[in-house]
């Protein structure tokens, strides 16, 4: 497992993701001027109502309004070559589907 370390920009706008097989939590964080991140908007969805990711994301983007820095997604499911097949759901989480939203995705190990 590799470690990503972000430089965080005071005023730039970080999402963090949870996706689970019953649901999705999507944060945005900002950097306060003391380099620490502070919760903005958070969102929960239900997993089985949505086709993918994407729909939640259009949906959060039109709440904040703007696009992130980085993204941070943990997945319920192995992560192989930039993709996760979800083990509860039939979708597949793309990290280059999350770098259209012009962000950075990293992948970290799942640790639950």
């Amino acid at each position: 497992a590799s470690r990503v370390t972000v430089d965080y920009r005071r005023g730039m706008s970080y999402w963090v993701i949870d996706v689970g097989g019953t649901k999705v939590e999507v944060a945005e964080f900002n950097a306060s001027n003391v380099g620490a991140l502070a919760l903005l908007k958070r969102a929960r969805y239900t997993s089985r109502e949505h086709t993918g990711l994407r729909s939640m994301l259009a949906d959060f983007y039109a709440q904040v309004g703007k696009m992130p820095r980085a993204v941070g997604v943990g997945v319920a499911g192995p992560v192989l070559g930039g993709r996760s097949k979800l083990t509860n759901l039939p979708w597949e989480i793309v990290a280059a589907e999350i770098a259209a939203l012009k962000a950075q995705p990293q992948e970290t190990p799942n640790v639950s």
